[in-house]
């Protein structure tokens, strides 16, 4: 189990609700587990927005064509996954769909290649100490092979250290350490 405070969530859903456009109007689809820590996240970004809040029936699954079912049933405009879902969603229109972030893992490029075009694609990165996401991309275009993990959230630093914990520099190697409220 990892311990945090609650202060970090603020800034985790404020810069999702932000960078996604959520506001009135919008309908967030809940694809994670409630005891997954994203799903705080999630939940504090959609409500604090004034978007809707659509929670799949107990059983139902996120994936493949049920994901897709729900994304066209409950008209979805935005949703928070990890590339596997991402990556078992069929082809589709999905006109309601105008962004998404995906986190847990990198996203393929061929992923962003095929769901960004007028759509709001951003990759995450964070460990559940750094209070769910630590660095947000900017929203990727179709031609990143390798999107990035993105720039520091709100209230957030990162750092690529060496052994001794000193900076290194651009292009080196390194180990990334994350600081501020989360």
């Amino acid at each position: 189990g990892v311990v945090v405070s609650h202060r970090g969530v603020a800034s985790v859903a404020g810069v999702h609700a932000d960078r996604l456009g959520l506001g009135v109007g919008c309908r967030f689809l809940l694809v994670v587990s409630i005891s997954f820590d994203v799903s705080m996240a999630d939940i504090a970004m959609t409500l604090s927005s004034g978007a809707a809040l659509v929670v799949p029936q107990p059983g139902q699954q996120a994936v493949g064509e049920e994901l897709a079912s729900l994304i066209t049933e409950f008209e979805v405009t935005h949703t928070d996954l990890v590339a596997p879902m991402l990556i078992s969603l069929p082809e589709g229109d999905f006109p309601s769909l105008r962004g998404f972030v995906v986190g847990g893992e990198a996203l393929p490029g061929e992923m962003v290649e095929r769901w960004s075009p007028g759509r709001t694609v951003m990759q995450v990165y964070g460990p559940t100490e750094s209070t769910v996401v630590a660095t947000m991309s900017d929203p990727l275009a179709p031609a990143e092979l390798a999107p990035p993990i993105g720039r520091p959230i709100w209230n957030t630093r990162t750092y690529v250290l060496d052994a001794g914990l000193r900076p290194v520099p651009v292009g080196v190697a390194g180990e990334l350490y994350v600081a501020g409220a989360g």
